[in-house]
Formats: structure tokens, sequence, C-alpha cells
């Protein structure tokens, strides 16, 4: 089966290893809706993405999903949890497979050639040193996951 790499990013919420970037960051007061609707309908659009193409979707591992909360309460959860939480869930209920990576250097490493030496990256901006591949940074991460599901890629 293949894989959807996800990465949970600062700048944008997520980002997939086909190339496409989920934000709605700048739209929660615009459109007046609650940041849990909005990482939802994220969550929920990778899913549907997953899904339809018969594949599975890889996330990283920042903290132990399965481990119970101390309070039933979302409260004070930051939004790279929540969409992380909202993907594993969905994926359970549409019988989606979920596959958790180590994120050890899935920002550094260049998902065209394997490079990790004195690349560049700069905000939302990552090139490679050797290559000069230039990717959105979040974008190349996302590659980074996928390839590390597949077992592409030392940790």
């Amino acid at each position: 089966m293949d894989v959807l790499g996800i990465d949970v990013g600062i700048t944008n919420e997520a980002a997939d290893s086909d190339g496409n970037l989920y934000n709605f960051g700048v739209k929660y007061k615009v459109c007046g809706k609650d940041q849990s609707v909005v990482l939802y309908s994220i969550a929920t659009a990778i899913i549907t993405k997953a899904k339809s193409t018969n594949r599975a979707i890889a996330l990283e591992r920042f903290f132990n999903p399965i481990k119970k909360q101390s309070s039933p309460s979302w409260k004070g959860i930051n939004k790279h949890k929540k969409v992380t939480l909202y993907i594993i869930k969905l994926g359970k209920t549409q019988h989606v497979p979920i596959i958790m990576v180590d994120p050890k250097g899935t920002s550094q490493w260049c998902s065209s050639c394997g490079n990790m030496e004195n690349n560049y990256r700069s905000g939302e901006k990552f090139v490679c040193n050797k290559c000069k591949k230039e990717l959105h940074a979040d974008i190349n991460a996302a590659k980074n996951v996928r390839l590390r599901a597949l077992n592409k890629l030392p940790v």
C-alpha cells in the first residue's frame, strides 16, 4: 500500500507529500469559525484524499497519541496536536491505516536526493545544497515523512 505523508507545520496547518498545503489559519476570524472546526475540516480532507487513492497516512510522532489525556477537555491542546488527533480518530473510523514515524531529520533531509548536509531552510523555503532542489519546506518534510514510512529514509 502506498502512503500519503503529512507534515503538521507551524506556518501551515498541514502539508502532504503530493505537494498540497492545508492553511486555513488566516480565515479563523474572517469566516467566524472555531479553530477546532477548521482543523477537523483539514483532517477530513486529508482522510478523504488518502481513502480515495487507497493510501495509508504517515504522521510524525511528536507525542504518544495512544496515551489517555488526563482531562477529556481539548482546551489547551495546540493546533498541531489537535489536527494529528483528528486525523488518527478519523483514520480509525474510515479504516485508513495510520503510520506514526520518527520525526528526526524530516525537515533537514532533501526529499529529492537524500542529502542532509548544509541544506538551507528558512521559514517556508527549503533549498538542497547538493542538488539545488527548491521546495516549500513543509512539503519537503511531508515527502520525507512518506519516505520514512516506506522505510526509504534513515533515522
